[in-house]
């Protein structure tokens, strides 16, 4: 083990243990976590659960990177596409691999080299739009014949061309001033929309697996930026708290101070 993990280990076991005896404590860790993870991937993709599961996803990962090193969770991550390859298929294993990999890595490299959150979303966000591409690349070797960003380019196309007439009516425009969006600005438009849609998705999953993950406590070797209004909610929840408590008390009182008057 490296010393921070013999560390976090002797913390967890208490003094006076050795923490050899501990060695194979990762892999049991990495092998339950990513049963974990198969379970939410077979819920969601196969009884279509991803609205419900989607935020949990990249869970079992986060949890074992913040206990261990970089190293062994990108190594958790191939044996977890592994396994996905064995039990759901290669375009499951690929999907886990451009999506949720790369949130995973950029949320767990973040922690461990102590980023600001901006910088760990930013680079989580990247990594998925580069892991989309990936899809889009690995998808199209894989269903040949078919070109998936050709499909992607036109459904893009034809969904635009509908809003911008759809509005053009809104506005009494005639529709002879219809122009057509050209290749290069549908392409844009992709690019725009999934850049959008991964710094949402990745700045939403940050926000509230910081929120589970903060409950573990001791349990992380590592523990997460906590984004700055997570840390206000939590302190004017703790302060409603502390008001609830001294209100309690002090009807607790009166009530006592009653009863002995009485």
């Amino acid at each position: 083990f490296p010393e921070e993990v013999r560390g976090f280990i002797g913390r967890l076991t208490g003094p006076g243990e050795n923490p050899g005896r501990y060695r194979f404590l990762p892999l049991v860790e990495g092998a339950a976590l990513i049963a974990l993870t198969y379970i939410l991937w077979f819920l969601g993709r196969m009884y279509r659960l991803d609205g419900f599961l989607l935020m949990l996803y990249p869970l079992p990962g986060l949890i074992y990177g913040l206990r261990w090193t970089e190293r062994w969770t990108r190594r958790f991550l191939l044996a977890t596409a592994s396994c996905l390859t064995i039990f759901m298929g290669p375009l499951f294993a690929v999907s886990f691999m451009c999506n949720h990999a790369p949130l995973v890595l950029g949320f767990v490299m973040g922690a461990h080299r102590r980023w600001p959150v901006a910088a760990t979303v930013g680079a989580a966000a990247a990594g998925k739009v580069l892991g989309f591409a990936g899809l889009v690349a690995v998808s199209g070797v894989l269903l040949r014949p078919i070109n998936p960003f050709e499909y992607l380019t036109m459904q893009v196309w034809v969904i635009c061309t509908a809003v911008a007439k759809a509005w053009m009516r809104v506005r009494g425009v005639p529709m002879e001033e219809f122009v057509a969006l050209t290749a290069a600005q549908t392409h844009g438009w992709i690019v725009a929309v999934v850049i959008m849609h991964s710094l949402a998705t990745v700045g939403m999953t940050y926000v509230s697996t910081t929120i589970l993950l903060t409950g573990l406590g001791k349990y992380l070797r590592v523990k997460p930026r906590v984004p700055k209004f997570v840390r206000l909610l939590y302190e004017a929840s703790e302060r409603g708290r502390l008001r609830g408590l001294k209100r309690t008390s002090q009807s607790e009182a009166a009530s006592a101070g009653g009863g002995d008057k009485a």
